[in-house]
């Protein structure tokens, strides 16, 4: 069997300099080069870092070479400008590393090896390589003992999950041997941090959505008229009937089902995710947000409406003394605090008695959480809002203007998502990074897990692995 070079079918190394001689080419004329070569860093005497570039074929050991460096940066591209004060700068733009892995083995390549059999967790892509039946990847001149009874030809996309598996090949047997004299492997990078590189899911058909939750198995994504989609991994959706075509502008889960509100007082059950049910609150004012905490369904609406309920299905009509509109609402610290037009902030113990906060500001917030023992609200402009008590409220930068439209928390990392793809993340909720979506489309909701943040927008769903 023969297997062509997966650096140029995967695009792997070729599509990643296409891309960078492109930038150079059409966006940075005369301000950048893209070139084929490593960068690494030695530390010499007295600390002193010295970095370095340089050109080398393929199948040369530049990769083993550049992982010499005290500061290894790449081993494959480089792009390189001049700074104002006239110091030459590089960077990778691959983030990550590329190479031939046939005679990479513990004894020639110790480092490189402990990076590709899970010294630490990193995303690699294999190519061209063997792999038996504990899904290990083998290649020539491994050196190590093959156990297994028989190996197969596979095109892996190696996460620490190992979820994307795909044969494509034959057993390797004397009958039909295997040529994998071109074997390749491309590390991602380190593990990334929650929230830094971001993915699209797949999905059939179309979906303006609004909101996503988590039960624990699966997520539930709602979105305008009446869509309703779920997913066990967050990656991969399936279409679900709502029986409605009202917009649906929220979904929790608690009490063992899921919840969704949406326009015309709109409040959807279901304890799958799958089969649900109408439940008519008696209130037709469009709902917006919805919350779930002490044993107490809390959603909330245009013109100051606020509904609870002790099971989802019989509803309260709630007097918080304000028309304004709401937005939001989260529960945590053993309160409910809801967000809406004009920085207003209303917090409640018990989903009944309901008393106005200062936010200090006059812009739209639009959603909430609370994690990490704190509060944190977004809005309108670029505006961030933190409290450890939903009483009182201190304002943080968020560097950017545009509107921010919702916010979660999970793995020790903040995700607030907004318009035109906008993602910033932060492990403290003061200090705050943006990162690259990939979509220019509003982002409007956002769940989270120990190991994945799911988020939602129009004709969007993204996902993002903690490891």
């Amino acid at each position: 069997m023969y297997c062509t070079y997966a650096g140029n079918t995967l695009m792997l190394k070729k599509g990643n300099h296409r891309f960078a001689v492109d930038l150079c080419t059409y966006y940075r004329e005369e301000d950048q080069l893209s070139e084929h070569m490593f960068i690494t860093g030695l530390t010499g005497p007295g600390g002193r870092k010295t970095f370095m570039a340089g050109a080398a074929p393929s199948g040369c050991g530049k990769t083993t070479t550049a992982m010499v460096g005290s500061d290894f940066i790449g081993d494959d591209l480089a792009q390189i400008w001049i700074e104002d004060d006239g110091t030459m700068r590089a960077v990778n733009p691959e983030i990550g590393i590329f190479g031939i892995v046939k005679d990479v083995n513990r004894e020639g390549d110790p480092y490189l090896m402990k990076c590709l059999r899970g010294y630490k967790p990193v995303e690699v892509i294999w190519s061209n390589v063997l792999v038996d039946d504990d899904l290990v990847p083998h290649w020539t001149s491994i050196a190590e003992v093959l156990v297994s009874e028989s190996c197969y030809l596979w095109l892996i996309l190696d996460t620490p999950s190992n979820d994307c598996l795909v044969r494509i090949g034959l057993e390797g047997t004397d009958e039909s041997p295997v040529d994998v004299s071109d074997s390749i492997f491309s590390i991602i990078s380190d593990t990334p941090s929650c929230g830094e590189i971001w993915s699209t899911a797949m999905y059939s058909g179309t979906g303006k959505f609004t909101s996503v939750t988590y039960d624990g198995s699966k997520f539930a994504a709602v979105g305008k008229g009446g869509v309703i989609m779920t997913s066990y991994n967050g990656k991969k959706w399936s279409v679900q009937s709502s029986g409605v075509t009202n917009d649906l502008n929220g979904i929790i889960y608690g009490d063992n089902k899921f919840a969704a509100v949406g326009a015309g007082g709109l409040i959807l059950t279901s304890s799958d995710g799958i089969n649900w049910i109408d439940q008519y609150p008696g209130a037709d004012n469009e709902l917006r947000g919805i919350a779930y905490g002490n044993n107490m369904f809390a959603g909330v609406g245009v013109g100051g409406l606020i509904l609870t309920s002790l099971d989802g299905i019989a509803w309260q009509v709630q007097s918080p003394g304000i028309a304004v509109d709401f937005r939001g609402i989260t529960h945590g610290n053993n309160k409910f605090v809801a967000v809406g037009d004009r920085g207003t902030i209303m917090t409640s113990i018990d989903g009944i008695n309901w008393s106005k906060r200062s936010s200090w500001t006059t812009n739209t917030l639009y959603g909430i959480t609370f994690g990490d023992n704190k509060f944190l609200a977004v809005g309108e402009s670029g505006v961030i809002l933190s409290s450890s008590d939903g009483v009182n409220w201190n304002s943080r930068t968020s560097s950017v203007s545009m509107n921010l439209l919702n916010v979660g928390q999970s793995n020790s990392t903040f995700v607030i998502v907004g318009e035109y793809g906008e993602i910033l993340t932060s492990p403290d909720g003061i200090n705050w990074t943006s990162r690259y979506s990939g979509v220019r489309n509003n982002l409007t909701g956002i769940a989270c897990t120990e190991s994945l943040f799911v988020v939602v927008g129009v004709e969007t769903i993204l996902y993002s692995l903690c490891e």
